[in-house]
Order: structure tokens, then sequence, then C-alpha cells
């Protein structure tokens, strides 16, 4: 199946995702040249990219309409799934997550599957947080996470 890659001018950045399809298969904030799969360039991928812009144009559940292909462990595979389900909005700890992923010990693991989350935004990462309630870590910077839990009415503009 044809691998095509596309990116949307965002304020906080390049956003750039590669699909199979007409799913997701990876995504980051930075250039196409940061993607690890990349198909032909295109310009916009129907639904995806106007559902990208839609989101940055302040319709905050628009990432839902987006698809997804997950290629995972069983365990990731459910912890990932149980991230996408969480609202706009809202945040939860580590430790909350494992357990709607079904496995309550594992928030260590759960901290792993966010780090290593290979759609960010749309499987949105950017919504755990640790159970102290700070922000805590963002593979592509603490400033865009906060950007983005304050665009979706999580916490407090600063």
């Amino acid at each position: 199946m044809t691998l095509l890659t596309s990116s949307v001018a965002t304020p906080i950045g390049l956003f750039s995702f590669t699909t199979r399809g007409g799913k997701v298969i990876e995504a980051t904030f930075g250039s196409t040249r940061s993607l690890r799969a990349r198909g032909r360039i295109v310009r916009s991928i129907p639904v995806i990219s106007p559902a990208l812009r839609a989101y940055f144009g302040g319709d905050l559940n628009a990432l839902e309409m987006i698809p997804v292909e997950l290629s995972s462990s069983e365990f990731r595979t459910r912890v990932l799934r149980a991230m996408r389900k969480i609202p706009v909005g809202k945040t939860v700890s580590y430790k909350e997550l494992a357990r709607k992923s079904g496995s309550e010990d594992a928030s260590r693991a759960v901290g792993s599957t966010c780090a290593s989350n290979r759609i960010p935004l749309i499987i949105p990462c950017h919504r755990v947080i640790p159970s102290d309630g700070s922000i805590g870590a963002y593979g592509y910077g603490t400033k865009k996470k906060q950007w983005l839990l304050e665009f979706e009415g999580a916490i407090s503009r600063s």
C-alpha cells in the first residue's frame, strides 16, 4: 500500500505525518525529514490535513476524526487506545492511564509508551501528566506541551 507524507503549518511549528491506506502511521512536530516512515510527499491528504487545520483553527474535537493505524505490542496498543480516549481539556496521570489500560501497576511502562508514541497529538500523549499535577516531560519540549494543554483548556494560561 502506498505511503503518503504531508505537513501542516501550526502555531507551534510544522506538523508532519505519514499515512498508509488513509490512516496515520507516524507523525511528528518538525519536517518530513524527521519521520522514519516517509512516502510520496503531497500537499494535503484528505480527511487528515483538513482535520489538523480545523483543530488548530479551534475545532478541538477534529482530531477524533483522524484514523490511525496502531502496530505495537498488545500492552502498548491498549495504552494508545486508552490515551486516544482522553477527552480534550482533560489530563490523566500515568497511573490513571495504566489503570484505564487494564494494568494498574504499569505506570512506568505507560510512561515509556507515551515517550515512544509514534503518532503524537493525534494520540494525545500531551494529555498525560505526573501524579503530582506538574506538566511533566514531552518529547517535543515542555513549551509545546504547555501550549497544547492551554489551547485545549486543560490548564490555565500562564
